[in-house]
């Protein structure tokens, strides 16, 4: 639990992968034993499927209950199953009639289209029944009964805004009386070793109910640290496992070099056509260079394909804003795809940067975090990443208001820092890149 505090929240999504496992191995083995009258076994190609099918399925929000009707959620599951079946048929056929065409047996290439073929109506079903029934049941929307101060009731009434939680505020020295249809109960921290605290622990943990700090509950559940919390109850930068785990660091960096440089061999094309259409929208400049802050507050220089018009920032640095009218029609488009960051991949592979870590921002946008921000200086204690924990859950920053809670989330990446959570990060990224999100400021 220690180094996937993310996890405990995203149960519907691994039971919704689990379903899908179960039905494709099931499917897998009916199919096959229908066809040639034998139980199969599983082949490497084989696996693979599996797993493309999983991860596309994420990618393409297969797993996700979304706020729509029945109907609108029923085409979304539906349209979104169809692209994920003909983009795992399309590829599986490619790679096992072109490139092992002569390895595998025609038995063992015709039985998995009618596998795919039942599986995608079957998935769907099973998926859409999953969302409509946790939609309907009382873990949709997880209340919560809270014992704190009248300060920590504010703090947890501004995070109510997520709407899957819900609280209960009740005064630390009063009473309850009432602890049914509640999924757990959170304790603000600085009251919870007071005896009066202790004993109500200890009633709700009889019952078998979820006891947790304010802060275990942001780690939790939240996936970031509300800096409120952060100013109230302290960081401690001892916890950070990113400062710790010397092993993992070393793979980290392993991986960075070797997905960095397979990333800039194959996208070298894409930056060349880029390279052209910016050059012959404007006639300007191709790269744009600009100035971030690195590992230890040390700056260093970053390089973007330019997506903005030429001395965009002539007057004065400014942040960008939602439909930005300084950015050009291919800039708005690679900023969407972030096609503009593939250059970075070379800082990546020179040290600088790494692919998954804090957002660097700009110093001079920096000077004014450090005064309003508390601890600021302390998500430079790693190197900054071109995507990251930050960049996946939030909107691009355009205000210090986005910064101070953008903040939150880069804490959260430093202490609970593993391969796992850089894994998820990886393919939540390609999820928002398919899906063309938070690339712009929310205002």
């Amino acid at each position: 639990m220690k180094n996937i505090a993310w996890l405990p929240s995203r149960k519907r999504l691994v039971f919704s992968v689990v379903v899908d496992l179960i039905l494709f191995v099931g499917l897998y083995v009916l199919v096959y034993y229908q066809l040639n009258n034998a139980v199969p076994g599983f082949d490497l190609p084989s696996t693979w499927l599996l797993e493309l099918w999983i991860i596309l399925s994420y990618i393409f929000g297969r797993y996700y209950d979304y706020e729509f009707e029945p109907k609108q959620l029923w085409c979304r599951q539906l349209v979104s199953t169809l692209i994920v079946f003909i983009i795992a048929t399309c590829l599986y056929l490619s790679y096992n009639y072109v490139i092992l065409y002569i390895a595998y047996s025609s038995d063992s290439k015709t039985f998995i289209l009618p596998l795919l073929i039942i599986l995608a109506p079957l998935s769907g079903f099973l998926q859409y029944s999953i969302q409509i029934l946790i939609r309907n049941s009382k873990y949709n929307t997880l209340r919560w009964i809270c014992l704190g101060t009248s300060t920590f009731s504010s703090d947890l009434e501004v995070l109510s805004s997520n709407s899957r939680y819900s609280h209960v505020f009740i005064d630390y020295r009063a009473d309850i009386v009432d602890m049914d249809h509640y999924f757990g109960v959170i304790i603000e921290d600085s009251v919870s070793n007071l005896q009066h605290t202790l004993y109500i622990q200890s009633q709700f943990l009889k019952k078998n109910y979820l006891v947790l700090t304010a802060s275990d509950w942001a780690k939790y559940y939240l996936q970031y640290y509300p800096v409120s919390f952060l100013i109230r109850y302290g960081i401690k930068p001892s916890n950070f496992n990113i400062l710790k785990s010397a092993t993992q660091i070393r793979i980290k960096r392993l991986a960075d070099i070797v997905v960095a440089s397979i990333f800039l061999i194959l996208s070298i094309p894409v930056i060349l056509f880029f390279a052209i259409l910016i050059y012959l929208e404007d006639r300007g400049p191709i790269f744009y260079a600009q100035i971030r802050t690195g590992l230890y507050g040390k700056p260093f220089k970053i390089w973007k394909l330019r997506s903005m018009v030429v001395n965009a920032e002539a007057a004065f640095p400014q942040w960008s804003t939602k439909a930005d009218p300084r950015v050009t029609r291919i800039g708005r488009f690679i900023r969407m795809t972030r096609i503009d960051e593939l250059p970075q991949l070379v800082q990546i592979i020179l040290g600088t940067m790494t692919l998954i870590g804090p957002r660097p921002e700009r110093p001079i946008f920096d000077s004014k975090f450090y005064v309003s921000i508390p601890y600021y200086r302390l998500k430079y204690m790693a190197k900054p990443g071109l995507t990251g924990w930050t960049q996946v859950n939030c909107n691009y920053g355009a205000s210090i208001e986005d910064s101070i809670f953008r903040f939150g989330y880069d804490i959260y990446y430093l202490e609970n820092f593993s391969i796992f959570l850089d894994l998820l990060v990886l393919v939540k990224t390609c999820r928002l890149i398919i899906n063309a999100k938070k690339s712009e400021p929310s205002a």
